[in-house]
């Protein structure tokens, strides 16, 4: 029969002990105690901390003893943790031997920043260590990699065929296939060469170069993009006070990381991308059926294949993203030279506006409600035949030729021009847009893990490091509305004293007359809600 489990106490252990030093034998003493050899074994080579529980008080009759870990390596596992996550968010391959080695980086940095003395550090970061880390994190789910972290060519040559039979099989349109992807973006980056970049570090309350936002984006093979999600540190920040944060131009979610996690993505999914799909193939006059591609970030939850029996989901193979994704062959970056176009162009319009305005005040004041405006309008700047033209590799057939492609050396240029119109930035060159642009993906430095580390899990609320502010309502009553109207009109009459075209003029004043049509409903309806009903509308005729 099979021998039952024993656990002996510390009395039973240090006897043991004391016994093996008079001379018993290991067997002699299973054999007395009822137990394998092996446990015997165990015991004696386990004497030295055995004995250090009994002398550190540790109950007697304690069968298990545990021992409190150090709060440095606690630390140190936590900021590991959050960095693990950020580089697999930014899909770039780990293997185990550049985590231990972050590791001893991270317990090297929090010690000398809590003793002053980062020599004498006992922490390895053994191999035995980063198996129980994987087991207490749950890091299951990340993939490890050799140590080559080179894309997978064989795979992005395999995908395309398995890509097709899917389509066929399914019988999808270039309508119904889909892409999603994240980028990283920090809205209020400006160049290194500039002094605002330079002073960051010192300006009070100015912490621009750190302030991050996730937007996913997602297209179809026509060209077509639905709402944009947009992942920022706080659920409602003060620049949305007066506004409803459920009609702003992207879906809005936050946490305090600012990542896209599984649940929000999930989130996303369920609310914003069936939705959108579903109307867009509905004008279509298309079945509501689509195909989700998307790559194996650990915030893409295996667990939509099952989540909609009309939406089709298809991971693409690791290490393939720079090969295959098309939002990454061209999208990505086009919709990041428009933003940054637009954000020097505001900032220009801002200092000439108003000639008092500083630079840095002028940069300050852009908040994240204008940078939503931005990212919209970037985004509308993106040609489809741009969108239609990325899936060039993934599936060549639905390709089109089209000379309306946009051209990101150009935008460049254009930035370069508008930058060195803005005092303080004549030295900007192309290199220094292209690093702004482009280095969205950089590691976190140490001391952002430890700032990170220290922060709360749940996103905030609003951000309270601010100035607490009485929210301005919106003024958007018939005399404001009738305000809109005045100025319509001088501008339209400004227009036909300037324009030497009364064909262009006329279409300039009918443009603006149709676009007026809404507010003129909007104040009727005001103004009758304002009449005071007569006493005879509450009679009926005898």
């Amino acid at each position: 029969m099979k021998r039952r489990r024993k656990v002996l106490t510390l009395v039973q252990k240090i006897e043991i002990l004391d016994k093996i030093k008079s001379g018993d034998t290991v067997a002699s003493l299973a054999r007395k105690y009822e137990m394998n050899e092996s446990s015997v074994r165990e015991i004696r080579k386990n004497e030295v901390a055995i004995r250090r529980s009994v002398m550190e008080s540790a109950p007697i009759s304690s069968k298990t003893c545990f021992i409190t870990r150090d709060v440095m390596v606690e630390k140190t596992e936590k900021a590991l943790n959050i960095w693990i996550e950020d580089q697999t968010q930014k899909k770039v391959p780990l293997s185990s031997i550049i985590i231990r080695e972050k590791a001893k980086q991270l317990h090297q940095h929090f010690t000398s920043s809590s003793k002053g003395d980062s020599e004498n550090s006992s922490f390895l970061a053994s191999k035995g260590w980063f198996e129980k880390f994987k087991n207490r994190c749950n890091l299951h789910n990340v993939k490890l990699v050799g140590e080559s972290a080179s894309a997978d060519h064989l795979a992005a040559k395999n995908f395309p065929i398995e890509l097709k039979n899917v389509i066929e099989q399914g019988g999808y349109t270039p309508e119904q296939v889909f892409n999603a992807d994240e980028t990283g973006l920090f809205w209020k980056r400006m160049p290194s060469r500039t002094f605002l970049s330079k002073n960051e570090k010192t300006a009070p309350g100015f912490k621009a170069a750190k302030d991050r936002l996730t937007l996913l984006l997602c297209a179809n093979a026509c060209g077509f993009m639905i709402k944009s999600m947009v992942v920022y540190k706080s659920l409602k920040p003060r620049a949305f006070k007066s506004k409803d944060m459920n009609h702003l131009p992207v879906f809005w979610r936050a946490n305090n990381k600012a990542w896209v996690t599984a649940q929000i993505f999930s989130d996303w999914f369920t609310n914003c991308f069936i939705p959108q799909v579903e109307m867009y193939l509905k004008l279509k006059n298309l079945p509501f059926k689509a195909l989700l591609l998307i790559d194996n970030a650990p915030g893409h939850p295996p667990s939509l294949k099952f989540q909609h029996s009309n939406i089709e989901v298809m991971f693409m193979p690791p290490n393939t993203t720079s090969l295959l994704q098309p939002l990454d062959q061209g999208v990505i970056a086009a919709f990041k030279a428009y933003y940054v176009r637009r954000t020097f162009q505001r900032l220009l319009k801002n200092l000439e506006e108003d000639p008092e305005l500083t630079v840095t005040q002028g940069w300050k004041n852009y908040d994240i409600a204008k940078c939503l405006v931005n990212i919209k309008e970037s985004l509308d700047e993106v040609q489809p035949s741009t969108i239609n033209a990325c899936w060039r590799k993934l599936w060549p057939e639905v390709v089109l030729k089209s000379d309306k492609i946009d051209n990101l050396n150009t935008t460049v240029n254009q930035i370069v021009k508008i930058a060195r119109n803005v005092k303080g930035f004549d030295e900007v060159n192309k290199d220094d847009i292209e690093e702004m642009m482009f280095n969205y993906d950089q590691e976190l430095t140490l001391e952002d893990l430890e700032e990170i580390t220290d922060t709360p899990n749940e996103p905030k609320q609003s951000e309270d490091d601010e100035e607490e502010v009485e929210p301005v309502k919106p003024d958007f009553s018939s005399k404001s509305i009738k305000e809109i109207f005045s100025l319509a009109n001088q501008l339209t009459e400004k227009v036909f004293m300037t324009d030497p075209l009364t064909e262009r003029a006329f279409k300039f004043k009918r443009g603006i007359q149709e676009l007026l049509v809404p507010y003129e409903e909007v104040c009727k309806d005001i103004e009758n809600k304002r009449k005071q009903t007569s006493i005879t509308n509450f009679f009926h005729p005898s």
